[in-house]
């Protein structure tokens, strides 16, 4: 996907919710930056995380502004993104998901699909731990409260199975909500679903 940037904007939000103008020299700088955004590789790794968040209506922090400087280092640069980078604790929420709306606008980021914004983000999550950057059961932690938060949402139902799982393994040495799996074998079976799942989450819709 693409990044889009509109090149005809000449004022920002700041907080109060006033704009302000931008100077000519500005103007002149963002349609600049737009254009080459045009040519710009995909979102950040982290996009479907923070993207997830906002449909999740989770709070403002630093990870929000992480992603914000990590997308202007990889050349997607807006003016809002550029205010959102420079936010510092403490965090005004009202204010900040008024400005990440802008932000996600401006950057033609779609979130209006909850359901797909969460497979996204478990995807991610997924390939972290398949990539070795995350540990397996921290990612069933995180997808199971989720499948609890969604009122047990079936596309994500196998992990909270997973999860307990592995839980009881750890904790008695046996279970009974996966077929199969020991203590011996639950990384692996853990890492094999993670891969199915992955591969085609709508077969668990």
């Amino acid at each position: 996907m693409m990044l889009q940037h509109s090149i005809s904007c000449s004022s920002v939000i700041t907080k109060g919710g006033a704009k302000r103008m931008m100077s000519p020299a500005w103007v002149c700088n963002d349609r600049f930056s737009a254009l080459l955004s045009c040519l710009r590789m995909e979102p950040v790794r982290s996009t479907a995380e923070i993207l997830a968040f906002k449909v999740l209506n989770r709070d403002i922090d630093g990870l929000w502004i992480e992603w914000a400087s990590e997308m202007l280092l990889a050349g997607h640069d807006t003016e809002h993104l550029r205010i959102l980078a420079g936010e510092r604790a403490p965090f005004d929420q009202f204010y900040l998901h008024r400005l990440t709306d802008i932000v996600f606008s401006e950057l033609n980021l779609d979130h209006s699909d909850t359901e797909q914004t969460v497979k996204n983000y478990a995807s991610y999550l997924i390939e972290r731990t398949l990539n070795g950057e995350s540990v397996s059961f921290k990612v069933l932690t995180t997808l199971k409260d989720l499948c609890i938060e969604l009122g047990y949402a079936k596309y994500l139902y196998s992990f909270y199975l997973l999860y307990f799982a592995t839980f009881d393994l750890v904790n008695w040495g046996d279970q009974h909500y996966w077929e199969g799996a020991t203590k011996e074998n639950i990384e692996e079976v853990t890492k094999r679903h993670f891969t199915h799942w992955r591969s085609d989450p709508s077969n668990f819709a």
